[in-house]
């Protein structure tokens, strides 16, 4: 059997999380380089919004159009930075399941999973195309 988390069902997860450096598997360096990339774009978007929000303080307008956006880029980065506090947990969780893949032998219990882990890769379709078309 393949690895799993090569699969089709993980590909979308592998790829997003490798792309921000947040895949568990990925070597050190090249994690560092990717998370630092991403933090400094983030940073480098969230910064002038904050600055204009500060500049434009009298006008409520503007103040109510810069909140969600202000918003929705920290939530981004406290995000960014849940993943790197819980990177072990991912890693135990993904080894976990690569494990069960691989015990399984009842041909009732793989189509089970296949279902399930479909109906996952949609989710995270939808989630995954959702969450950049806010951004």
């Amino acid at each position: 059997m393949e690895n799993i988390l090569d699969s089709a069902y993980y590909r979308l997860t592998k790829r997003g999380l490798q792309c921000i450096g947040h895949w568990p598997f990925q070597p050190k360096r090249e994690k560092r380089y990717l998370r630092c990339l991403t933090f400094i774009i983030t940073i480098s978007l969230l910064i002038p919004k904050i600055i204009k929000c500060v500049e434009s303080w009298g006008d409520a307008d503007i103040i109510i159009e810069c909140i969600p956006i202000i918003s929705c880029y920290a939530l981004a980065l406290i995000k960014f930075f849940n993943w790197i506090i819980m990177e072990d947990r991912l890693k135990q969780l993904l080894t976990t399941v690569e494990r069960d893949w691989r015990s399984l032998t009842s041909q009732r219990d793989i189509e089970t999973l296949h279902h399930y882990s479909e109906q996952g890769r949609k989710y995270n379709l939808a989630y995954t195309s959702t969450d950049q078309n806010i951004i």
